[in-house]
């Protein structure tokens, strides 16, 4: 069960991290309803 918890944690966490970096390096045009530093 432990095991399982850290896999999809982690794999939520690289999933979060590659979407930030995907939605950061595209134009303002196609993320004007997400505001995010």
């Amino acid at each position: 069960m432990v095991l399982l918890a850290l896999v999809l944690s982690h794999l939520l966490v690289s999933f979060r991290t590659l979407y930030n970096y995907m939605t950061k390096n595209r134009p303002r045009s196609l993320t004007t309803g997400s505001s995010s530093n």
